[in-house]
């Protein structure tokens, strides 16, 4: 923010209520501000050619007079004259109570909205696993569906056709087929075979 002021900030004046400028300046500074002051010189009640400071200039530009003190706050609001910056400077300390607790509810709020996401993603993706995962016991055949009987065989044999040669895929693949038609367990695959990994 920043406080355009005459001469100074000081707070001894000949006249009733001390110096406005000063006023202002230490009520803003007892609620915790820290305004930029600007000396803006002149003299209020004396006409535009002895007022052509540029801080004179600015506060005509913003107020449409040359008084100061003027107060600019953070969000660009012009506030003229002592007593209003004092009752502004009252009702808007810095770091207030209001302030920092309405930011600690917020802050609680977002947290509680973050860890219900995060539960609620852990128990979509531990529900795909039970329902929608990948069946590792038979490859090629989709969670939830029993292979066909013959079928857990012909994939065996497959894989070990993959390896170990077309020759002794299409027989392990027929052996597992009747095996595991009649309940028994699928042809196992040839030693050399290298383990495959579960999914694609």
């Amino acid at each position: 923010m920043k406080l355009f002021v005459c001469y100074g900030t000081f707070r001894f004046a000949p006249r009733p209520g001390g110096h406005p400028c000063g006023a202002a300046y230490h009520a803003l500074v007892d609620a915790g501000h820290r305004p930029d002051v600007t000396r803006s010189y002149g003299f209020g009640m004396m006409p535009d050619v002895f007022n052509q400071t540029p801080g004179r200039k600015e506060v005509k530009r913003l107020t449409g007079n040359n008084w100061v003190p003027v107060l600019v706050t953070d969000s660009g609001e012009a506030i003229q004259g002592s007593e209003k910056i004092v009752e502004w400077a009252r009702s808007h300390p810095a770091g207030s109570a209001t302030a920092v607790s309405g930011a600690g509810a917020a802050g609680a709020g977002a947290g509680a909205a973050g860890a219900a996401g995060a539960s609620e993603a852990a128990t979509v993706s531990a529900a795909g696993a039970m329902s929608g995962g990948p069946d590792t016991s038979a490859p090629g055949v989709p969670a939830g569906e029993a292979p066909a009987d013959g079928e857990a065989g012909d994939a065996a044999g497959e894989a070990g056709g993959a390896t170990a040669g077309d020759a002794a895929g299409a027989t392990a693949g027929d052996a597992g087929g009747a095996t595991a038609g009649e309940g028994a367990p699928p042809h196992p695959p040839d030693p050399g075979e290298e383990p495959r990994p579960a999914g694609s």
